[in-house]
């Protein structure tokens, strides 16, 4: 069990670090003058991710131990992929399109609420099991989030309801990417990613084909140099990502995102100065005090999940299931 909590806090942070990292890089590229283009940019990154996953391939095939299973099934792999690729695609381009409108405090704010929606999807999933003391604990942290868009004093609604929409991709998103590395196919991290980029790449490119404008050319030579290393940092993460769901389970990489969306805001409103209200201070508050009692809910059943496994007949070590 400590062995496990370890690996969780070290997933974790690095998860957070290049999370973290590769917002801010992205909300400063979002501006007039740089690269304020939501669509080129996100096709960059996977195009990017896919000639660094062809590349590591070439160089280190031995770390993509799930490669040649997953070729041997591809008709199996592309049917989980696919959809999960489209998913993925319009999320990031939302994400990316929301930094235009909104400051990345409110966006932050809005991620807070992803624990409850992934508790209600993995509950219709039949991966959760629905309980009146979870949801009420649920509660306090949607009230919480409540406060912090009713009180964002620049509101937009286009930036909101494209952060929504990108939200609600992700969480399904996480949740077919646990299928896909935790079921039958057990993809590894770089495997998956390497699918998911190219996979994203292709409706991305036939958008950005038709919404190609001049501008995108002549602002891509400007910052092409800070466009690679933005687009290598988008690598890393989604390896990162994938690591998490592989390793943790995608509940725990909402509660990792949590702690990133803290990290994140505080940055904002002390390196970017972006305003926040005393109204939102109070729903940060609230919403922090409700995932609080969520995860300490949450490590309680761990540890009776694992008693109750130590105390089966015959099992001489039984390995801490995702916490």
């Amino acid at each position: 069990m400590a062995s496990r909590i370890v690996e969780t806090v070290l997933v974790g942070t690095i998860y957070i670090l290049v999370s973290a990292a590769l917002i801010g890089f992205n909300k400063y590229l979002m501006h007039e003058g740089r690269f304020p283009h939501a669509m080129a940019l996100t096709c960059m990154h996977m195009l990017s991710s896919g000639v660094f996953s062809v590349v590591f391939y070439s160089l280190r095939p031995e770390l993509y131990t799930s490669a040649p299973q997953a070729k041997a099934n591809l008709g199996r792999v592309l049917r989980f992929m696919v959809p999960l690729a489209l998913l993925f695609a319009y999320g990031l381009w939302a994400s990316n399109r929301a930094y235009f409108f909104c400051s990345v405090a409110f966006l932050q704010f809005c991620k807070q609420s992803n624990v409850v929606w992934m508790f209600l999807m993995a509950c219709a999933a039949g991966l959760q099991q629905f309980q009146a003391s979870k949801m009420a604990i649920l509660l306090v942290v949607i009230s919480g989030c409540s406060l912090c868009v009713h009180g964002e004093v620049n509101f937009s609604l286009l930036g909101f309801l494209l952060q929504i929409s990108s939200q609600t991709c992700e969480l399904t998103k996480n949740l077919l990417s646990e299928v896909v590395m935790g079921g039958e196919l057990r993809l590894d991290p770089l495997t998956f990613v390497g699918f998911q980029t190219v996979l994203s790449f292709v409706p991305l490119s036939a958008a950005l084909a038709y919404s190609w404008t001049p501008e995108i050319s002549k602002d891509f030579l400007a910052m092409r140099h800070i466009l690679l290393l933005n687009s290598f940092l988008a690598f890393a993460l989604n390896v990162a990502l994938a690591t998490v769901v592989k390793r943790l389970s995608a509940l725990s990489l909402v509660l990792a995102g949590v702690v990133k969306d803290v990290f994140i805001v505080a940055s904002s409103v002390l390196i970017l100065g972006d305003p926040i209200s005393i109204q939102q201070m109070v729903g940060a508050i609230v919403a922090l005090l409700g995932l609080g009692l969520w995860s300490h809910l949450k490590l309680r059943e761990q540890a009776k999940n694992d008693e109750k496994q130590l105390l089966l007949p015959g099992c001489k070590h039984v390995s801490a299931s995702k916490i």
